[in-house]
């Protein structure tokens, strides 16, 4: 008897995947997958691109849910964040309501310009409550089929919210991933104005 209980004791520590490990494992994964601390995955000088090589400016049209074209062309002169998020993803209403407000009230009017695009599956059907709810400053779009991949003209979307920053001639200059303090952006914008 005294061998079976302890049998059953060595079971239970030598299974590979408790429950309470796995428990652990997606948690972690769910909170990497939604952001969690930011990344800086470049910051270069604001003329050079992604690469610190001269960057090129990118072209990129979007339709919204209510068939709107949105082209990143219409606004170069201005400071454009392009955003990639979900509707489920809290860190990146966080990151949406945070572009909000940067846009609205804390940089010159004019400066700054926010696309963000929705990852989400089926997006026509859960971005109009979602659009009516947050009431953004800035146009919400459909993702193209790469871009449901993880694959855009910017780069990969290694997870949500990634954040694509170009300066003012169109030209994609930075990657920030997670949650990304309002401070840096404001000063971002700023240095970008000042190198052009």
């Amino acid at each position: 008897m005294a061998y079976m209980r302890n049998t059953r004791v060595t079971d239970r520590r030598n299974r590979p995947f408790a429950l309470r490990e796995c428990f652990l494992a997606l948690t972690t994964l769910a909170c990497l997958a939604c952001g969690g601390q930011p990344q800086h995955l470049e910051n270069p000088d604001p003329n050079a691109g992604p690469l610190a090589q001269a960057g090129a400016p990118v072209a990129q049209d979007w339709k919204t849910p209510d068939n709107r074209d949105v082209r990143l062309v219409d606004h170069r002169g201005k400071v454009v964040f392009v955003v990639y998020f979900t509707t489920w993803c809290t860190p990146c209403v966080q990151v949406l309501d945070d572009l909000h407000r940067l846009r609205v009230s804390e940089v010159p009017e004019g400066t700054l310009e926010v696309v963000a695009v929705s990852l989400d599956l089926n997006p026509e059907k859960v971005l109009p409550s979602f659009t009516d709810a947050l009431r953004l400053a800035y146009p919400i779009v459909l993702p193209d089929q790469g871009a449901l991949r993880g694959r855009t003209v910017f780069g990969k979307v290694p997870a949500v919210p990634t954040l694509f920053v170009l300066d003012t001639k169109g030209r994609h200059i930075e990657t920030l991933v997670g949650a990304i303090p309002v401070d840096y952006l404001k000063r971002r914008i700023q240095a970008i104005g000042e190198n052009e």
